[in-house]
């Protein structure tokens, strides 16, 4: 799918900047930085365009900022597997969206829509499990799940549309939807009767936050106790209608409902609000959305965490003057290319100091794996997809806590890699590389016994290059390049690469190139990105 909204915009800077700082790194350090941060990893064949130099990496920016429609064969092909309904309410497990996501997120050719579509996915988040619950009771249907999960769907399918358009599209659009009603339990505010949960979140989570940390204390407060109150106030009226067969619709239009008194918002602070007396729902709700997304402190905290997702915990504050100069390309509405384009281009983020800093989050490690192997569903294409052998990939994503459209609290999965992984996270990605292309009768998941998934079409079993390599040194380095890149590593992990490789023509050669591979998907170094 197009992205309308979305519009070219190279910075003046954008190659001095690749010139002065990312030279300073290899060609191949460089690329492998830029596609593990604005994607899930590189490919062995969309990794080598971006060797030739710094207008090459700009040029494959400008270019993920301003997707088209998916044309990779793989993806299309297995996306022609996913049974996506035909009308509201139709069959949809949840499973099915999950699967588009995986499916999209390792094979299509727009990594950064893709990033971008699930950070925001996880910005506003929702969750499924509870409001299959809330379909069941307001709409009195048992097959509440079908219908939550159609409505994520489409949710989701606005996200990626809008992934690198304007803020406040996605921030109203987020307010009216089914799911966010339901999720934070609005369809419930009525006048004296306030839920406050949407408006808390609101403020706190999706777009000022608490504190503006660009300013100090007391004076960086964001909202009042008495503020989440008023808000809610706003917001009476708003809830979910039940029709027909059943369907679902928000309504934003019920008078008795809503509290249309006067509402002084953010009284004494940065950025004060009079929704004045005789509104209707929809124009009060409205007239906070509006406020929030283009308030200054919405700008300090959206900018700081799309800085926290291309360069790491913390960024905002490491580098002010990048924090300054992206809040400048915010705009009136929240110019979501604009900010990213001032990231992506700015001599912080090609830099070896940014490089292998962040945590890899299950779904990315997962992908990151499969995209350095470029490792394709043992799929006979134009049969039906045998969804066990990808979601072998899935689950194990699933099992290290990263679970898409199943997060439980509103914050949605971490983004910050301070929260990402402990010890037991270690482990998990180690067996999740064994999972990616495990051995005839390997028993994973109840039970159940899981053949050769992935291996029958793994690139690095197949790859000619690796077929004329002379000994196992060589096999060795040219491994390590596809996961890493020229990331140093100590020399005992490279000899224990070595150690586990055969000359090409034994006859344990692909096992070992297999075994080789999931050490190297081990390693620290291939955790991080």
């Amino acid at each position: 799918m197009t992205t309308s909204s979305c519009r070219v915009r190279v910075a003046a800077t954008t190659l001095l900047a690749f010139s002065s700082v990312a030279m300073a790194q290899t060609p191949m350090e460089v690329a492998v930085h830029v596609m593990n941060r604005i994607g899930y990893g590189p490919t062995p064949f969309e990794v080598a365009p971006l060797l030739a130099g710094p207008a090459a990496v700009d040029s494959y920016i400008q270019a993920q900022l301003n997707p088209g429609p998916v044309t990779n064969f793989v993806a299309v092909e297995l996306l022609t597997q996913v049974s996506y309904p035909a009308l509201e309410g139709s069959y949809f497990p949840i499973a099915e969206l999950q699967l588009d996501t995986l499916i999209r997120a390792a094979y299509s050719e727009w990594q950064l829509q893709e990033v971008m579509t699930r950070f925001w996915n996880e910005h506003f988040n929702r969750s499924h499990q509870k409001n299959q619950f809330v379909f069941n009771v307001v709409g009195g249907i048992q097959n509440g799940a079908d219908y939550s999960a159609w409505h994520l769907w489409q949710e989701d399918e606005f996200y990626r549309d809008h992934a690198l358009g304007f803020f406040d599209d996605l921030l109203t659009a987020t307010a009216r939807s089914v799911s966010m009603q339901f999720y934070l339990d609005n369809h419930l505010n009525r006048a004296g009767a306030i839920n406050e949960n949407w408006a808390r979140e609101l403020m706190e989570l999706y777009t000022m936050g608490e504190v503006n940390r660009s300013l100090p204390a007391p004076s960086n407060r964001n909202y009042t106790q008495a503020d989440v109150v008023g808000v809610a106030r706003c917001f009476t009226g708003w809830t979910v209608q039940v029709g027909a067969g059943p369907t679902f619709a928000p309504s934003y239009g019920l008078p008795a409902e809503h509290d249309s008194l006067l509402k002084d918002l953010f009284v004494g602070l940065a950025h004060p609000l009079q929704v004045l007396a005789g509104g209707t729902a929809q124009f009060d709700g409205d007239r906070v959305i509006a406020h929030l997304a283009q308030a200054n402190a919405t700008k300090d905290f959206m900018c700081r965490k799309l800085m926290t997702l291309f360069l790491g915990d913390n960024a905002g504050d490491q580098f002010p003057n990048l924090l300054r100069a992206a809040v400048l390309r915010w705009g009136p509405r929240g110019d979501i290319t604009a900010v990213v384009n001032e990231i992506l281009t700015s001599s912080e983020f090609v830099n070896a100091a940014t490089a292998w800093q962040k945590t890899k989050s299950p779904l990315h490690f997962n992908t990151s794996l499969i995209r350095a192997l470029y490792a394709v569903p043992d799929v006979n294409f134009g049969a039906t997809l045998d969804r066990g052998r990808l979601f072998v990939h899935g689950f194990s994503t699933f099992g290290m806590g990263q679970v898409p459209f199943l997060f439980p609290s509103p914050d949605g999965y971490p983004l910050a890699s301070a929260r990402q992984i402990g010890v037991s996270g270690f482990l998990d990605r180690i067996n999740s590389a064994q999972r990616v292309h495990p051995e005839p009768n390997d028993v994973f998941f109840g039970g159940q016994v899981v053949d050769v998934v992935f291996s029958p079409h793994i690139w690095a079993i197949n790859d000619l290059t690796l077929a004329q390599l002379a000994n196992t040194g060589d096999i060795a380095d040219y491994l390590l390049m596809r996961h890493l890149g020229d990331k140093p590593i100590p020399v005992g992990d490279r000899s224990a690469v070595i150690a586990k490789l055969t000359p090409l023509g034994s006859p344990t050669f692909a096992d070992d190139v297999r075994e080789a591979c999931e050490f190297i998907a081990s390693l620290t170094a291939f955790k991080v990105h």
